[in-house]
């Protein structure tokens, strides 16, 4: 396997393993009411607020219809609730109810977690360094035309 292949090899399976530790640590919250996957969705309401369900699934990667079902879910749990959109009556906005905005802290909770293992053994300047390298892989795959 070349060095360019590693990579990407190597940040699937960070993935990976962030994310069994990401379900381990959320089995561990009483008050939590999400899943991993339904965060994903959370994460963007919480990040960039009232967003239709075409751009919720464009932001997380889901396909339209999971993500559909998984805000279906989320409305049924009382953290998300939609109404029309102004300009396209066709078309849901979905916006956090005040319970969805409480579960914000349980994530965030977690996330500064996964945080510490993550980080574990990194100065300050490397942690700075890596993430300049994350950004810029980042950009370059989301400057792709797919």
């Amino acid at each position: 396997m070349s060095q360019l292949q590693n990579g990407g090899y190597i940040i699937h399976n960070i993935k990976l393993l962030n994310g069994r530790l990401y379900n381990k640590l959320l089995s561990q919250e009483k008050d939590i009411l999400f899943t991993a996957e339904q965060n994903k969705l959370l994460a963007v309401l919480y990040e960039k607020g009232d967003q239709t369900g075409t751009d919720l699934a464009l932001a997380t990667g889901l396909a339209t219809n999971t993500a559909s079902i998984m805000l279906k879910k989320l409305e049924s749990l009382g953290l998300v609730d939609c109404r029309a959109h102004a300009q396209d009556q066709r078309k849901k906005v979905f916006f956090l109810t005040d319970l969805g905005r409480q579960q914000e802290e349980i994530a965030l909770h977690i996330s500064e977690e996964l945080d510490q293992v993550f980080y574990q053994g990194f100065l300050p300047a490397e942690i700075k360094e890596f993430e300049a390298y994350l950004q810029r892989i980042q950009h370059n795959l989301a400057q792709k035309d797919y």
